[in-house]
């Protein structure tokens, strides 16, 4: 999609799709749940709603 700055916007099923800044590792789920609107997409497209692990990594 195109944002209002004019720049393009990655959607799935017309959601916007966001990386998490405090994520630094491969596979680190910090953001996951954060104020109850932001999920993790798995591979299949799907949102994950379970909460991240105690110590916010996916543990893979």
């Amino acid at each position: 999609m195109t944002r209002s700055d004019g720049t393009k916007q990655i959607t799935l099923a017309g959601s916007p799709l966001y990386y998490f800044a405090n994520d630094a590792q491969p596979r680190d789920t910090k953001g996951q749940a954060v104020g109850g609107i932001w999920w993790v997409v798995g591979a299949n497209g799907q949102k994950i709603t379970t909460q991240a692990s105690s110590n916010n990594s996916s543990g893979y």
